[in-house]
Parts: C-alpha cells; sequence; structure tokens
C-alpha cells in the first residue's frame, strides 16, 4: 500500500503547465520561427541580388570584349555610332568562316581589307512580351560596298528581334565620340547594365546597376 501511494503521488500529484502558460509558449515559439524566417529571406533575397550582379558583369564583360575585337579590325570610315538609335555598325572583313580577307593593290603589292559585311550591336526589347527589358543584341547584314555614299549603314534600320542577343537587362549603350571622323583613331563604349522591376516593384528597392567602359582603337583605313 505504502508503495501504490507513493507512485500515485508522483504521477498525479504534480501540477501541470496552465493555459495561459501554453498560450505564452506557444506565442514566443511563433516568434521566434517568424524572425528566424524573415532571416532566411533576406538572405535568400542578397544572394539573388549577387548572383544577377555577378551575371550582368559576365555579360557586359563578353559584350565589350566582342566589340573590341571586331571594331578594332575594321576602319574608322565605316563606323557609325548612336545616330538615333543606341547602337554602332561598322565593316567587317571577315567571311562567313570567320577568316578575315586581304588584297592586294598597287606596285607594291600593298593589302588592305576586302569588307564582306555590316556588323551591328543595338540596344532594343527583349521580346514584345517584355518591352521594358532591354537587350544587347547582335547582327550582321551583307555589305560588300562601303564607297563614298555608302561608306556607313544605317544602325537604327537593323533594329528588330532579330538579332543575336548579347547581354540582357541593359540600362544604356553610349559612345564617345559620337560622330565618328576619319580624324578620331579611337571610340569609347560605355555599358550600363540594371535589373529592371516588375510592375509590382519599387524601382527604389531594385540594386544599382553596374557600368563598364572600355576604348577601343581604329585604323583609318581607305577600305
Amino acid at each position: 500500500m505504502f508503495g501504490l501511494k507513493a507512485n500515485k503521488h508522483i504521477f498525479f500529484g504534480e501540477e501541470g503547465l496552465t493555459l495561459v502558460e501554453i498560450l505564452i509558449s506557444l506565442v514566443i515559439m511563433s516568434i521566434s520561427i517568424l524572425g528566424t524566417y524573415g532571416i532566411l529571406i533576406a538572405v535568400q533575397e542578397q544572394q539573388s541580388d549577387k548572383i544577377d550582379t555577378i551575371r550582368m558583369y559576365d555579360e557586359a564583360r563578353i559584350a565589350l570584349d566582342r566589340m573590341y575585337r571586331e571594331i578594332s579590325e575594321t576602319s574608322n570610315r565605316t563606323v557609325s555610332a548612336g545616330t538615333g538609335c543606341k547602337g554602332v555598325s561598322f565593316a567587317s572583313a571577315r567571311n562567313s568562316n570567320g577568316v578575315f580577307q586581304w588584297e592586294t593593290y598597287g606596285s607594291l603589292n600593298f593589302s588592305r581589307p576586302v569588307w564582306k559585311k555590316a556588323v551591328i550591336y543595338y540596344v532594343y526589347k527583349k521580346s514584345p512580351q517584355e518591352p521594358n527589358k532591354l537587350c544587347l543584341y547582335r547582327k550582321t547584314v551583307n555589305k560588300t560596298n562601303w564607297s563614298g555614299q555608302n561608306r556607313h549603314y544605317n544602325t537604327c534600320g537593323a533594329v528588330g528581334y532579330n538579332g543575336e542577343i548579347v547581354a540582357e537587362d541593359v540600362y544604356d549603350l553610349t559612345f564617345y565620340p559620337t560622330d565618328v571622323t576619319a580624324q578620331n583613331h579611337y571610340i569609347q563604349v560605355n555599358l550600363e547594365m540594371k535589373i529592371t522591376p516588375d510592375e509590382d516593384e519599387d524601382e527604389e528597392a531594385i540594386q544599382p546597376g553596374i557600368k563598364l567602359s572600355t576604348v577601343i582603337p581604329m585604323m583609318n583605313r581607305e577600305r
């Protein structure tokens, strides 16, 4: 009997938590969970912003590298930059296989490039469904006559969706000088990237973009 009473005291004599104490514990636990969840969301957003920044930097760097290689091979006499639209066009002597074409002329057999096409870089909408998102496009057009009045190509006439997208989230593309002449032996290209906010997002909440520039030398070639 003594042992039975002792067991009853152990299992039934102790007091449990009251309803108020249980509710307070649940509230504290809920606040702790919400705080932890908020921290995780903030870390995830920061990580996403870093990923976007790295992607934009890589795309801008690759785009400027391509423009540098191609513009440095052309003649400043064929370059048309920033005339009425955000873009640049110039002559290229590379054929469809990527081989640079030369020809000799004169009694001393000087060499000069044989222009095969026009290369155009321009900024345009990504798609009709995403009119606020701008991309940098690259397009080539067959063009062999670059003399006289045909020395330039109409950059704005090439604008459209049918080019190759080189970089997305482009905010601005500018050039200096904008009116390239035979006396200009370089051109500065400035490419600015920025995430385009959705319609329901505050533009001020968008992370700052990036801006890269490069100075490209150009040769003064008669052809």
